[in-house]
């Protein structure tokens, strides 16, 4: 799961010629008035996100940290935390990694609208088939 979270933060958060997974530790430093992201590599080098409007906010309590970011208008939150069981192996201590839902779509196939009888279900739901597994 390290892993797969790890290539993910890598496709939606891209480190300036680095990957989440040399991180050593996340955080924050104030330029000109405004907060802005930072990285700190193993083995000292810091660098900031490929895009940094992307960062939208933090919060720090303790050794925990939250970092908020956004992607395609929606929200990514990376959980911090170096004595959580997961965070204390991961890179970066990332112990969790939240992501914002999509609105999703209903669909009523017993509206008689749509189907009236039998045959008419059968194609309403084959079509839902075909759009589901990407083959309409």
């Amino acid at each position: 799961m390290i892993e797969y979270a790890t290539a993910f933060l890598d496709s939606v958060l891209p480190l300036d010629r680095a990957s989440h997974a040399e991180v050593d530790q996340y955080g924050v430093e104030r330029v000109d008035g405004q907060y802005v992201f930072v990285v700190d590599l193993v083995g000292g080098h810091q660098v900031r996100l490929v895009n940094p409007e992307r960062f939208a906010g933090f919060s720090i309590e303790g050794g925990r940290a939250s970092y908020l970011f956004e992607n395609h208008g929606l929200h990514v939150e990376i959980l911090t935390d170096p004595r959580h069981p997961v965070g204390k192996t991961a890179a970066g201590h990332v112990a969790d990694v939240i992501l914002e839902s999509a609105v999703t779509t209903i669909q009523d196939c017993e509206d008689s609208v749509a189907a009236v009888d039998a045959e008419d279900k059968v194609g309403v739901y084959r079509n839902w088939l075909g759009l589901m597994t990407g083959e309409l």
